[in-house]
């Protein structure tokens, strides 16, 4: 009972570390929409493959992008689709 306890509680440590990056970095000015250009070229990625590997439509990934902005549940997808922590993932579009 107590291993399960500390898992619980290291996994929902992480996911308040994630959170609390994210908001460090949209305060420091967070260029999603740069970060999603330059992971999109290091994979040879065009909007189509992201929007189907969101399971979104490829003007919803433009509307991604030209918001620059976004929720932290898409940050996640993006970044795991991208093979990329969230932070890592934030970093590529910061200048």
């Amino acid at each position: 009972m107590q291993r399960k306890f500390i898992w619980i509680f290291q996994t929902l440590m992480r996911g308040v570390n994630v959170c609390l990056q994210i908001i460090n970095q949209m305060e420091q000015g967070m260029n999603v929409g740069r970060s999603i250009n330059i992971a999109m070229a290091q994979k040879d990625m065009r909007r189509p493959d992201l929007a189907r590997l969101l399971g979104v439509t490829p003007p919803s990934v433009k509307a991604i992008i030209d918001r620059d902005n976004t929720t932290t549940d898409t940050l996640r997808k993006l970044a795991d689709i991208f093979g990329m922590s969230v932070s890592e993932f934030i970093a590529l579009g910061e200048e």
